[in-house]
């Protein structure tokens, strides 16, 4: 509401006032009212700062799930990368044994004068290979690990460290499957993500703005109303509604109006600019959150598909391993050939895990572009 209530205390005497302005010696109470009858009657500034305060919270809190969604796409992305250093150092291991075997196999071939010599050398030189990226691979787990371990905090707010024997314990094959409906994802950004709310409150806090400046053309009008009594009395007629208008009261008008409003109507078409640009810019922000979504959805169809086709590359050049190191071991291949299978093998399996780790990836960034936060 507009209307104020005034009350107040006056005592003024002495040699040099004015005499017509003396109050009583026990001085002069006075209470009442004031009313505005145009500018301020159905909205002032304090009323507009106070919606606009309301309003605020939920900028505030659009802000607030702007970054919890960020921290929550970077823990997931530390977690798939995790997953994948945790399979990529499997694979290294996979390759150090295999060569490691055979190593010792044609190391006691050559002895018995089954194989040349220079099978035992490339035998070996292969195991040193194996040992080179088993140590990489090694690195890139526990550097992995680290940095996982930034999310991770006990009860107590205290830094957790990861334990290096610890694994996965979510499979990527739980979450290829699971591909959001697009125009699901994109119906709930535009009714939810956060920097969509935030243009909304926005414009919600410009239209209170707005509502301001068109109240601040109008005339100031107010009516004022004050009773006055004795400071160390109330008479009892002014505790009455009757008695109100009849002994030692007070009533007042109080009219203004600019001439030109140039500073009135310069603020409200402030104010007017100000929506425009704000709309503006949501339906920039709409488009781009719309492509940015439709582009990571693009990707992520597309890792799927190829997951698929690289896994049954890796069945195959399984398949050809194997036979390959059938044939070795009856004397029917060379060791190049096997080696060069085995590589083939590990290059594969390899690549399926990028792939994998990039499927994860753009599945959390979809999720974020959507301004979606945890995962079911």
């Amino acid at each position: 509401s507009g209307i104020e209530v005034k009350a107040g205390y006056e005592q003024l005497g002495g040699v040099y006032a004015n005499p017509q302005e003396f109050t009583p010696n026990v001085g002069l109470i006075y209470a009442g009212v004031g009313v505005p009858l145009a500018q301020g009657l159905l909205i002032d500034a304090r009323r507009a700062a106070l919606r606009e305060a309301r309003i605020g919270q939920g900028i505030a809190e659009a802000e607030r799930v702007k970054l919890i969604n960020k921290v929550i796409l970077q823990a997931t992305k530390d977690y798939w990368q995790w997953y994948a250093a945790h399979n990529s150092r499997q694979i290294a291991q996979k390759g150090y044994d295999f060569a490691k075997v055979r190593f010792d196999a044609v190391k006691e071939r050559v002895g018995y004068g089954e194989l040349a010599p220079i099978d035992s050398t490339e035998a070996e030189t292969i195991l040193q290979e194996r040992i080179v990226e088993l140590n990489d691979a090694e690195v890139y787990y526990n550097n992995a690990r680290l940095i996982l371990s930034n999310h991770l905090w006990n009860a107590d707010s205290e830094p957790l460290e990861l334990a290096s024997n610890l694994i996965p314990s979510r499979n990527l094959n739980e979450v290829t499957s699971d591909v959001q409906n697009l125009d699901e994802l994109v119906a709930f950004a535009r009714e939810n993500h956060p920097e969509l709310l935030k243009l909304g409150f926005k414009l919600s806090q410009l239209a209170v703005a707005r509502r301001l400046g068109i109240e601040m053309l109008k005339p100031i009008l107010n009516v004022n109303y004050n009773f006055l009594a004795p400071g160390n009395r109330i008479d009892n007629a002014h505790r009455l509604p009757g008695g109100l208008f009849q002994n030692n009261y007070k009533v007042g008008f109080d009219f203004a109006m600019p001439l030109f409003l140039r500073k009135e109507r310069a603020k409200l078409a402030q104010v007017n600019i100000k929506i425009r640009q704000t709309e503006l810019d949501r339906s920039q922000i709409n488009r781009e959150i719309t492509n940015s979504i439709n582009a990571n959805y693009n990707d992520l169809l597309n890792f799927q598909r190829n997951l698929l086709v690289q896994q049954d590359a890796v069945n195959n050049y399984q398949i050809l391993r194997d036979g390959e190191a059938i044939k070795f071991d009856a004397g029917e291949s060379s060791l190049f050939l096997v080696n060069s299978r085995e590589s083939k093998l590990l290059e594969a399996e390899q690549k399926l895990v990028d792939l994998q780790f990039k499927f994860a990836k753009a599945r959390a960034e979809l999720r974020w572009a959507a301004g979606k936060g945890l995962e079911p």
